[in-house]
């Protein structure tokens, strides 16, 4: 949207020339349109804030790894439009979504999957991108900080051993007295 500054600034030059209403009418709305968005993406940009939690820092392979996320707008006017971009490393797991916030409200959503690699990944960082209504600016905020998720072998159970009770004379273990000798 390069193009809208050079046409504001081309019907103020012919409103100096000649006063004719149509085009008065024009710079209103389209100068009033850009201010607006302009400070529409300034709030915005000072606004949103983005929390991600996660409950434990490790699970097993065949587990679920539940992830909580808070998306917060503090500003004045709402978010119509955020897309959050996930950038973790966790195979089959994506944590983007588009969502829209009220005016000093929050929003929050779960994302589960199953873990089915076993290693250590990261979930995060994550980049919020809005605009303003009318899509002639664009906010990119990035969030660098990532958490660290180790993904364990999962735990077979054994079968159970029987020892013989102890206590008692020649149970439980082998005598080296019992074994028949050979001769020479």
């Amino acid at each position: 949207m390069r193009l809208l500054p050079i046409l504001v600034a081309v019907l103020i030059f012919f409103q100096f020339l000649g006063t004719y209403k149509g085009l008065r009418v024009l710079l209103v709305g389209l100068g009033g349109a850009w201010l607006i968005g302009y400070l529409w993406a300034r709030f915005l940009a000072r606004g949103l804030r983005l929390r991600r939690e996660l409950r434990f820092g490790w699970v097993q392979v065949g587990d679920w790894m539940v992830e909580r996320f808070n998306l917060r707008n503090d500003s004045r006017l709402p978010a119509l439009w955020v897309g959050v971009v996930d950038h973790s490393t966790l195979p089959d797991y994506q944590g983007s979504r588009a969502v829209g916030v009220s005016s000093r409200g929050s929003i929050w959503w779960f994302k589960e999957t199953v873990c089915t690699l076993r290693g250590l990944f990261t979930l995060g960082p994550v980049t919020l991108r809005t605009g303003d209504p009318f899509g002639l600016y664009s906010v990119t905020l990035e969030y660098p900080t990532s958490i660290p998720l180790l993904v364990m072998p999962p735990i077979v159970p054994l079968p159970a051993l029987e020892v013989a009770a102890g206590g008692r004379a020649r149970e439980g273990r082998t005598n080296i007295l019992d074994t028949p000798s050979v001769g020479y």
